[in-house]
């Protein structure tokens, strides 16, 4: 009898790393470079809030 709760053969989704290789390099790094620019620019010095002038009263 096979043990169908092991991972193994036909149950494996074997195709699922090649799924996560062009997700982890094409993919994932938009939205991580996104966030990272989004933080930093937030905790400038001298913060504008969306694109105000620093010289507006």
């Amino acid at each position: 009898m096979t043990d169908v709760t092991q991972l193994t053969g036909d149950y494996a989704a074997a195709w699922l790393p090649w799924i996560f290789i062009p997700l982890i390099t094409y993919i994932l790094p938009f939205p991580i470079f996104a966030i990272l620019f989004l933080w930093i620019e937030r905790e400038s010095p001298g913060n504008t809030d969306m694109g105000q002038d620093s010289q507006s009263t």
